[in-house]
């Protein structure tokens, strides 16, 4: 089944639907993808719907969906962390699930991970950033108190 035969399924397997004449991964001149209609489309009809269990998100289990552990201990222990580092904590783990991640229909239409992501660097190349915008105080705040949370949650 293609990418985005598998996708469809997926979604639809968790109460989502996508309109049928909806391409999610058109391909666009900057190499890029978008969506884009591949027939007209009459006012008014649905064209995506995306349910809970379909979103990648870390909870406390509070709103009936799985948990792990490890998300039920950010959620408690971190109740300030922002919505974007919970998905982000959320995405690196069911990467890291691999072929057991029940996201893996959905993470195999991401596009392939950038290798000059600072997310991804070592500490002596980060040291190099020091006295820029990159190397502040929020990146040592990061690898300081929200790395470890992250190695938490995803290995």
């Amino acid at each position: 089944m293609e990418l985005p035969q598998r996708f469809r399924a997926w979604l639809e397997a968790r109460g989502g639907y996508l309109h049928p004449d909806i391409d999610l991964f058109h391909p666009v001149e900057s190499g890029q993808r978008g969506v884009v209609a591949t027939a007209d489309i009459k006012q008014g009809q649905q064209l995506l719907l995306v349910p809970l269990p379909a979103t990648l998100h870390i909870t406390s289990g509070e709103d009936g969906a799985d948990t792990s552990e490890a998300f039920a201990y950010l959620a408690s222990a971190h109740p300030a962390m922002s919505p974007f580092l919970r998905t982000v904590l959320a995405l690196l783990c069911e990467q890291a699930k691999g072929e057991g991640s029940q996201f893996l229909p959905y993470l195999d239409t991401l596009p392939p991970t950038e290798d000059d992501c600072l997310l991804q660097w070592g500490e002596e190349d980060l040291a190099l950033l020091a006295g820029m915008a990159a190397g502040s105080e929020a990146w040592t705040e990061y690898f300081v108190h929200w790395n470890p949370a992250v190695e938490l949650v995803s290995w």
